[in-house]
């Protein structure tokens, strides 16, 4: 590893020999890519600066950091062999082939404001449609739902000026139209009726993923409520959350990035989750405290079984002496599971124990499991 060089800049297909000595080493590697132009003195042309951060542990089992700047132009760059994973990777957010790509660059947009207008015409010409809008009828009838008209004639001196720009009523505003709050709140997270329709502006999993809003309007880390755990229906609750999940379409993440797509950690993931619930079998807890349980146990066996890699099955951190699970403990804090990837647990974990407040359904339907449009409940 003491023959990989650091600073630069380095020409961009120098990145390709460099990257073929990190991949013979055990670390960590962060590529970050960003489009920059020259003044007008320089040029006024389009380069691309790239940096590489390699982590790696020495024969001295000290870690180490090494960084190095790369530059050229958009074009060399994509004239590059696409035969490796992390070019195909940066040549999407470049080309923004896919809609993360897309997302993650307006996000960066956004930030700098003054390149918003830019980004979203390069997005026009490619082809891209116009961003999608809320019909008007629905607009209406969504405001139907969260206001209460009221004849200006009812109002007595104090309610006659507007609380926004502070002026009288005028004649010729005949009704007001006062928000409610509270059913505001509930249209915006889908609580203001118990079934969910299908919307044809939205393909399956943006409906899915939309229809479950509910579940994300208070986070189970701070639910305080009671909840009874049953190992097999809080694991009926998780596997139909990962199965909505898991209809996200390759061209909006491309397959490889799809958290419901990685099995080795998904399995150790459900794995974990199933025998902790197991372990807590017949037990009534606070919501909070169950979660932040299976965080933890979810996150020990992600470290455990990175640690002892070449078992054939999931470790339970139960199986091992403390010794080891120290061990995993502090590498993993080192070279952790995909990033992002603990955070699609944190979110699968609490939608599931919020799934057993606020779906649990009193209607007359049969069965333990029922669908009001999208909306799946349980009794």
């Amino acid at each position: 590893m003491h023959n990989l060089p650091d600073q630069g800049p380095f020409d961009l297909a120098t990145l390709v020999n460099h990257m073929s000595i990190v991949q013979r080493t055990v670390g960590e590697t962060t590529l970050a890519i960003t489009t920059v132009r020259k003044t007008e003195e320089a040029g006024g042309e389009h380069i691309l600066l790239l940096e590489r951060t390699t982590k790696f542990k020495g024969a001295d089992g000290v870690f180490a950091f090494k960084t190095a700047i790369y530059t050229g132009s958009p074009q060399k760059f994509l004239d590059m062999p696409l035969f490796a994973q992390y070019i195909v990777d940066m040549a999407d957010v470049i080309m923004r082939e896919s809609d993360r790509a897309v997302r993650h660059v307006k996000v960066q947009g956004d930030i700098q404001s003054d390149e918003s207008d830019m980004l979203r015409d390069f997005h026009m010409h490619r082809g891209w449609q116009e961003p999608r809008q809320v019909p008007l009828q629905k607009c209406k009838d969504a405001l139907r739902q969260v206001t209460t008209r009221i004849d200006e004639e009812s109002l007595d001196a104090a309610e006659a000026t507007c609380i926004c720009c502070l002026e009288q009523y005028g004649a010729s505003k005949e009704a007001q139209i006062l928000v409610d709050e509270q059913a505001a709140t509930a249209l915006k997270f889908g609580t203001n009726g118990p079934g969910y329709e299908f919307d044809d502006r939205y393909n399956d999993w943006e409906n899915s993923m939309r229809s479950i809003a509910d579940l994300d309007k208070y986070h189970a880390s701070n639910n305080p409520e009671p909840i009874f755990v049953n190992p097999d229906l809080l694991m009926m609750f998780c596997e139909h959350l990962f199965n909505m999940d898991d209809q996200e379409l390759a061209s909006s993440t491309p397959l490889h990035l799809k958290y419901t797509k990685m099995k080795t950690e998904c399995g150790v993931f459900t794995w974990m989750m199933r025998n902790h619930l197991i372990e807590r079998r017949g037990e009534t807890v606070a919501t909070s405290a169950l979660y932040k349980d299976l965080v933890a146990h979810v996150e020990d066996g992600m470290a455990l079984n990175m640690y002892l890699s070449e078992s054939k099955r999931p470790w339970d951190p139960s199986d091992v002496i403390d010794q080891i699970m120290t061990l995993a403990r502090a590498r993993h804090g080192v070279f952790g599971p995909p990033k992002g990837f603990p955070e699609f647990c944190q979110t699968l974990i609490s939608r599931t124990l919020q799934f057993y407040h606020c779906r649990r359904c009193m209607c007359k339907r049969a069965g333990t499991v029922h669908d009001h449009g999208l909306k799946r409940y349980w009794r």
